[in-house]
């Protein structure tokens, strides 16, 4: 039966029904034109204007092309449990960051049951997958912060607000590391370490199911960092040469071990013992300057996963290869 109606072409609600009757229910501009006697053509502007107004967003999904050729070589390699590399090179760089976001965040979502519990650190590359996480009702994650806090450039690529997230996405409790990331007084530290809040923190931390992290470069280290120089003892410095990055908030040498300096000793997180004998230690690192801190991490078993793009994984192995 036909609905004659007045048109009121700035009515939202009118055009979020014409925009409901065409793209979610299929119908054509001629169809629901004849259910509301009125020609086509005032449809076809209805829907536009529904697109511009805000009222009907179209999100494309293209897929992300991965590299199947460099997975393989990847895990073989370094005897990884799983490597995602994507094609990107088309992209802009934040096309880039969001594509590794959401492949991340579906990545989480295959190998997290009800109940898990995951730890995670910092970052942009971190953030973009608890951003691109569709929120879940019926599947509970516990996140854990795995280092206490600095200060970032942007707060939202910080481990508290990153824990927060990821628990909200999964519909579980987040578990906070309320303290500094380094205390230089020893006997504070430790205090610091019984209180209960903390305490129980780590207590979680020592039955995780995963840690997500990114991967620290040489440029990133604290002792590029004016916030945390009052931490870098005078002996630091001396050995600053020879570290190549960081990861879980731990510096790490040109072999890639946990680097002789007091600064590693100072440090507030879930102990490295804890984080290796986690099941899935999943990586997200891109860019070929942080191909030799990522190969010491795979070298090293830091990391078991990794997820990466096609310019930094042929990288790695052109490295790696040389190297032989």
């Amino acid at each position: 039966m036909n609905t004659k109606i007045t048109f009121d072409e700035t009515s939202a609600a009118l055009m979020s029904e014409i925009a409901d009757l065409y793209y979610n229910q299929g119908m054509t501009q001629q169809e629901i034109a004849r259910q509301y006697d009125c020609n086509r053509f005032k449809i076809a502007k209805m829907i536009q204007n529904a697109r511009d107004e805000g009222i009907v967003e179209i999100t494309i999904h293209k897929p992300n092309k991965r590299h199947s050729a460099l997975e393989q070589a990847l895990t073989e390699t370094f005897q990884l449990s799983k490597a995602i590399v994507l094609d990107t090179r088309d992209l802009s760089r934040a096309e880039a960051l969001s594509e590794i976001g959401k492949t991340g965040a579906m990545y989480l979502e295959q190998i997290l049951s009800p109940s898990a519990t995951i730890g995670v650190t910092w970052g942009k590359t971190i953030r973009s997958v608890a951003t691109a996480l569709d929120p879940k009702t019926q599947n509970p994650i516990n996140v854990v912060q795995l280092c206490g806090c600095f200060r970032h450039i942007n707060s939202s690529d910080g481990s508290r607000n990153i824990t927060h997230t990821l628990a909200m996405k999964f519909n579980g409790e987040y578990f906070y590391m309320n303290i500094p990331i380094y205390i230089n007084d020893e006997q504070a530290r430790n205090a610091m370490l019984r209180e209960p809040l903390i305490e129980h923190t780590l207590n979680v931390s020592r039955k995780m199911d995963a840690v997500l992290t990114g991967i620290g470069s040489r440029s990133s280290l604290p002792f590029n960092n004016p916030v945390l120089k009052s931490y870098i003892a005078e002996e630091d410095w001396n050995e600053e040469p020879n570290c190549i990055g960081s990861i879980y908030g731990y510096v790490l040498d040109r072999d890639g071990r946990i680097a002789n300096i007091s600064l590693n000793r100072k440090i507030v997180a879930t102990s490295l013992q804890d984080i290796l004998t986690t099941p899935h230690k999943l990586a997200i690192a891109t860019g070929r300057h942080k191909v030799d801190i990522i190969i010491a991490c795979m070298k090293n078993r830091y990391i078991n996963e990794l997820i990466t793009d096609r310019a930094t994984a042929e990288q790695i192995l052109s490295t790696a290869n040389s190297d032989q």
